[in-house]
């Protein structure tokens, strides 16, 4: 059981040693608040509790490093695929589009303003939507702020990043059913169950487990209750000579 669960764990929240799980890692960068510091924050965790003794703090850091630059060449990846399926058109698009006016332009006054009537005008311009996302301060954290209604309000801003926020934020943490992941016993959410209450969903797996401990308690040798038969006696008694058709 422990194997078990030891391999449930590791599926999700699996370290460097055993592969990344990037859908995890792009829903927090995605968070305004955390971005790439909460990954920096979470491998340096990871990699101190490896407790490699002859590991330096500089041999640490670019560790560290190197996890944060592979999981972001990833989201670029990931960038890249929506860029190209948008509407709008790319940073690489209105830099091309830059250099083509340079080389109609007579002078560097007509250049800048071409240029600026074109789309671009610093070098901040020139940033991927992705890169500005991630340069700009982070959001402030309080207690009802609400992320997707941040990136509603944001995708004026960042329309490609805002687009992949709405698909990754969506995306399920697990595909493991959440009252089974550590259970010895069947899914207590059926299908005909799937609109109960967290509180009732408790209720049964306590109950379950009481009924399960009462159970070991009884003598193996002790003959099993006929329901059945108390409640024809039952019938019986409040009725004389009337069967109840739904006991038989």
């Amino acid at each position: 059981m422990a194997e078990r669960m030891q391999d449930k764990f590791d599926k999700y929240w699996g370290t460097s040693n055993r592969g990344f799980n990037y859908i995890l890692y792009f829903a927090a960068i995605l968070d305004p608040r955390l971005k790439l510091r909460v990954i920096s924050f979470g491998f340096e965790e990871v990699f101190r509790a490896e407790n490699k003794k002859d590991e330096t703090t500089d041999q640490l850091k670019k560790r560290i490093e190197t996890a944060v630059k592979l999981v972001t060449e990833e989201l670029e990846i990931v960038f890249k695929h929506y860029e190209l399926n948008s509407e709008r058109p790319s940073s690489s698009q209105v830099s091309q589009r830059a250099s083509n006016v340079s080389r109609s332009s007579h002078g560097s006054s007509s250049f800048f303003a071409q240029f600026k009537l074109a789309g671009g005008s610093s070098s901040y311009e020139t940033k991927t939507e992705l890169h500005k996302y991630l340069d700009d301060i982070e959001e402030p954290d309080y207690e009802r702020f609400d992320i997707l209604q941040w990136w509603k309000a944001s995708s004026s801003k960042y329309s490609i990043v805002a687009k992949m926020a709405k698909d990754i934020l969506a995306i399920p943490v697990s595909s493991v059913a959440s009252e089974s992941s550590f259970s010895t016993g069947g899914r207590v959410l059926e299908p005909y169950r799937s609109s109960f209450a967290p509180s009732l969903v408790e209720e049964l797996i306590c109950m379950e487990d009481w009924i399960g401990v009462s159970r070991k308690k009884i003598n193996d040798t002790e003959s099993p209750t006929d329901f059945e038969a108390i409640g024809k006696e039952i019938c019986e008694k409040s009725e004389p000579g009337h069967t109840n058709p739904e006991v038989e």
